[in-house]
């Protein structure tokens, strides 16, 4: 459903399965079991440059998903 909404909304991503190789070992650095888990990375400018972050989102969460991407 995830890949799907993002899909429709015309957002590129990176999508990596949990048979991938270090996928899974990925997943739990983050401290998850589940999935999907979306990592939306981030850059906001700042005085001196940028700042760059990352927002986790997990689960299926439309609404989280349009406020982090839309």
């Amino acid at each position: 459903m995830t890949k799907s909404w993002l899909k429709n909304n015309n957002i590129a991503f990176i999508e990596k399965s949990i048979g991938q190789e270090g996928v899974s070992e990925e997943l739990m650095a983050l401290g998850y079991k589940v999935t999907p888990v979306v990592v939306v990375k981030t850059s906001a400018p700042v005085a001196r440059g940028t700042v760059e972050g990352e927002r986790v989102i997990v689960g299926y969460n439309v609404k989280k998903l349009a406020e982090a991407l839309l």
